[in-house]
This record gives structure tokens, C-alpha cells and sequence, in this order.
């Protein structure tokens, strides 16, 4: 499961998020066991499953109230809770508040959890070739920003994405690979991948 297919459970979390089987509905539409399914979301979305549900319910459920509902059982109800006990209880631990004091004010911050998407980015190989010398070896190949909470999968899915393109399969080159920090963006590194670069080649 890669990330087109993460983005279509997303798709259907959105579309579905009032339901009360969603969770176990997941499992049908992504042709997975929930295990499988579970492991690789939270791999790649640094969160999991119920999570996911749950602080986007909560989060929908305050902008409800925000909006003018003040009808706290009804709200419950609609965000799948058996009663506004439970959801008060989940709000409070989600937002810091209780529901009843957004009711009185609206204006008081909330815990915001938004849609999200799932995103690697890999740019077209022909476009991006990079050069980096050291003094004993350099290094030709293609350079990819990676968010640090989807390395693991990223870094894997980009290197058969690489040898997919650039080496045949009696290719017994070493693959080369450098991991960049990138100064002022705490959320992404750069990764290298390619291969020794001899001056015979130019």
C-alpha cells in the first residue's frame, strides 16, 4: 500500500466520517487486512487509524458548536458517540475544554486537526541531477525532499522508484546515497541517491 492508495482511504474517511462502521468498513474498500492496512497508515500518516477518526470528528464536532449547535446530545450523535458524556469526556481531552464552555464562548481556541494528505515528493529524474564532490569519491544521481514522519516508506519507495529507471537488472553498480539536512525546515531532509561518478563518463 503506497500513497495513492492512503490518499483514497483518506478520500473515503472524509466522505464517510459520520458513519458508525467506518472503521470497520476500511479494511473492504482498501483490499487489506486491518493489520496491514493499520501498520501502513500509521507508517506513513505518523498517526493511526482511530486516531485519525477521532480528532477529525472532534475537531468537526467544535466547529459545529462554533457555527451556533448547542445542542450537545444531537452533536454526540452525529460524531458516532453513545452519549454526550463520552463525547464531553473526548472533547475535553482533544481541545481542552469542555464542550459546554465553547457553547458560552465561541471565541475560546481549539485543538485544529484538518484534512489531511498524503504527499512524497519525487521530481522528474531528467530534471534533477546533482553533482556533490568529497575528495576521495562524487556522487551523480537524483535528489528527493522527504518529510522526516514518512521517511522509512518514502526513502524505500523512491530507491525502487530510481533503480526502476536507472539500473539493469545485470547492473552491479553500488548505489549511493546521502542524507542532507536542510537548515531553517526542521520537517523535511534531502535524500541523494545515485551512483560513483567517474570523470571518464563526461
Amino acid at each position: 500500500m503506497y500513497y495513492e492508495e492512503i490518499n483514497d482511504i483518506i478520500d473515503y474517511i472524509e466522505n464517510n466520517l459520520l458513519s458508525y462502521s467506518l472503521e470497520a468498513e476500511l479494511p473492504r474498500v482498501a483490499y487489506a487486512s486491518q493489520g496491514h492496512l493499520y501498520k501502513r497508515f500509521s507508517l506513513i500518516m505518523d498517526t493511526t487509524v482511530a486516531e485519525y477518526i477521532r480528532n477529525r470528528r472532534l475537531y468537526e464536532s467544535a466547529l459545529d458548536i462554533i457555527k451556533g449547535e448547542n445542542n450537545l446530545n444531537k452533536i454526540a450523535e452525529k460524531y458516532c458517540y453513545a452519549s454526550e458524556e463520552a463525547f464531553s469526556k473526548a472533547f475535553f481531552r482533544f481541545h481542552g475544554i469542555y464542550p459546554s464552555k465553547l457553547v458560552r464562548n465561541p471565541e475560546l481556541s481549539i485543538h485544529e486537526f484538518k484534512r489531511k494528505r498524503c504527499k512524497v515528493f519525487i521530481s522528474d529524474h531528467s530534471s534533477l541531477q546533482y553533482t556533490v564532490e568529497r575528495k576521495s569519491f562524487t556522487i551523480k544521481g537524483t535528489i528527493i525532499s522527504v518529510p522526516y514522519s514518512e521517511s522509512h516508506i518514502a526513502v524505500q519507495h523512491f530507491r525502487n522508484h530510481y533503480i526502476g529507471i536507472h539500473c539493469n537488472n545485470n547492473d552491479n553498480v553500488e548505489l549511493l546515497s546521502m542524507v542532507i539536512q536542510n537548515e531553517g525546515n526542521p520537517i523535511f531532509f534531502s535524500f541523494l541517491l545515485g551512483k560513483e561518478y567517474k570523470y571518464s563518463e563526461r
